[in-house]
């Protein structure tokens, strides 16, 4: 088996590749979907029936990567794959991908027909909130942030609930150590 779980509060044990719960997550990460007649927000706040986004594509995706040095090299690659999937599948406006490690070391915003880099600059020691920052600096609420880390930040515990789906990649730290956002473990490497 693979070893991988996706795990959060509502969730039991799955065993496929992390890969494909990923993509699966980020599909079903707007819960109204991208081509969706029904506006399930406006729906909820208002009573009215309303028309979804309609788009075939999602709008901002932010893929933020570790790159303290932590993450193995294999799984940077995986993930990096993984983006040009992301690309090449779900056709975001934008897709920023994002190197980390105690500050933003590397910031690639890509658009469709964009081809993904293959490896980005890092280094240092691991904070997320620089990540968040980034993103409130540019004005961006994304539809969705994905985190490949192990987890292992001297902020962890200080992240608060974010008006976006996040999901935290792990390659260590279980779930129950991320306070907020979903999390898929990668324990296959």
């Amino acid at each position: 088996g693979s070893g991988l779980r996706l795990a959060d509060h509502r969730t039991t044990p799955a065993k496929l590749p992390w890969t494909s719960l990923l993509r699966e997550w980020l599909q079903s990460s707007n819960s109204s979907g991208w081509d969706s007649p029904y506006n399930r927000v406006i729906a909820s706040s208002t009573g009215l029936v309303a028309a979804g986004r309609r788009a075939r594509s999602a709008g901002d995706i932010v893929l933020v990567i570790d790159t303290s040095g932590s993450v193995g090299q294999d799984t940077l690659n995986k993930f990096l794959a993984e983006a040009q999937l992301v690309m090449d599948e779900l056709k975001p406006e934008r897709l920023h991908l994002l190197s980390v490690s105690h500050f933003v070391c590397e910031v690639v915003t890509l658009e469709t027909g964009d081809a993904v880099p293959l490896s980005l600059r890092g280094g240092g020691g691991t904070l997320f909130q620089p990540a968040f920052d980034w993103l409130e600096q540019e004005g961006i609420t994304p539809d969705c942030m994905v985190y490949l880390t192990d987890g292992l930040a001297g902020d962890r515990t200080e992240i608060t609930a974010k008006d976006y789906p996040l999901l935290w990649v792990s390659t260590l730290l279980e779930p129950h150590y991320y306070p907020v956002g979903e999390v898929i473990m990668v324990d296959d490497f």
